[in-house]
Formats: C-alpha cells, sequence, structure tokens
C-alpha cells in the first residue's frame, strides 16, 4: 500500500483561501521581480564581472529590510530572495562552463578573432578570414581583391 503524506486541497475561485493565495503568489512575485532586477542591474552596473554575483544567504540579507520581504513574512520571503540567488549562481556556473567549452573547441579548431571598426572578424589558423562564400558580397570584385582589400585594412 502507497503511503501518502501531502494533504491535497481544492481551492476554488472566489473563496476565501483562494484570495490569500492569490495575495501571496503576487507579494511573492514583486519581490522575486524586485530581487531579480536588483542582481541584473549590478551585473551589468558592473561591467558583467561575476564577482557581483551574491550567493542566496547573501541576497537574502540584503532584502530582508525591503517593504516586500516583510509583507510576504518571513519563510516564503527568504525562499522566494533565495531561489533568485540559486538561479544566478546557477547561470553563472553554467555561463563558465559554456564559456570554457566554446573556448576549448575555438582553439582546437585553430580560430582566432580580431575585432575591427565592422565587428568581430573569423580567421583561420593562417591568420585569413573566413569568408562564407554562398552569402558574402564582394561589390563587384573579386573574392581575392576583396580578401586583399581586407587583409590592408583589418590585418597587421
Amino acid at each position: 500500500m502507497r503511503e501518502q503524506r501531502v494533504e491535497q486541497l481544492k481551492i476554488y475561485v472566489g473563496t476565501n483561501d483562494y484570495d490569500i493565495f492569490e495575495e501571496a503568489c503576487f507579494k511573492s512575485r514583486l519581490l522575486y521581480n524586485q530581487a531579480n532586477y536588483w542582481q541584473r542591474q549590478e551585473f551589468f552596473n558592473s561591467g558583467r564581472d561575476f564577482d557581483v554575483i551574491l550567493d542566496p544567504w547573501s541576497l537574502r540579507n540584503r532584502f530582508k529590510n525591503s517593504e516586500e520581504y516583510k509583507a510576504l513574512g518571513g519563510h516564503l520571503s527568504a525562499e522566494t530572495v533565495m531561489m533568485v540567488g540559486r538561479e544566478w549562481k546557477g547561470w553563472k556556473a553554467s555561463w563558465l562552463s559554456w564559456n570554457r567549452e566554446y573556448r576549448a573547441q575555438i582553439e582546437k579548431q585553430g580560430i582566432k578573432y580580431k575585432t575591427s571598426e565592422n565587428g568581430t572578424i573569423k580567421l583561420n589558423q593562417y591568420g585569413e578570414p573566413i569568408v562564407d562564400k554562398s552569402t558574402q558580397s564582394f561589390k563587384g570584385e573579386s573574392q581575392q581583391d576583396y580578401l586583399d582589400s581586407f587583409a590592408k585594412n583589418y590585418l597587421i
């Protein structure tokens, strides 16, 4: 026999319970958005420095004196703000992992990048620009003329 340890309640629209849960969800959403906005602003204002991403407990301590935090109640507020911290911490770990794998693939293929006035240009292992022949327009020039002018203007 399977034991069920969670009591399930059906909450119908218009009941007192429904109004309480709807208000709690609304306040939780406000607090979540405020914490996420603050964390995002700190991250982008720091020049995308990963050191400003706070761990969940520090983020909770940062918001425990705000009106939204106090309006929701202690435990629910703490869990809501800590959820934002956990999500940012996970995003940081996944971004760093992806970046490390992506750079390893690029180095393995021998592709290097050079920044110019027109954006970032891919270079092969010989320092020549990688040109997609199907979409590249040479403006009436042959491909070799285009690459020669490119090399004069943008490569060292």
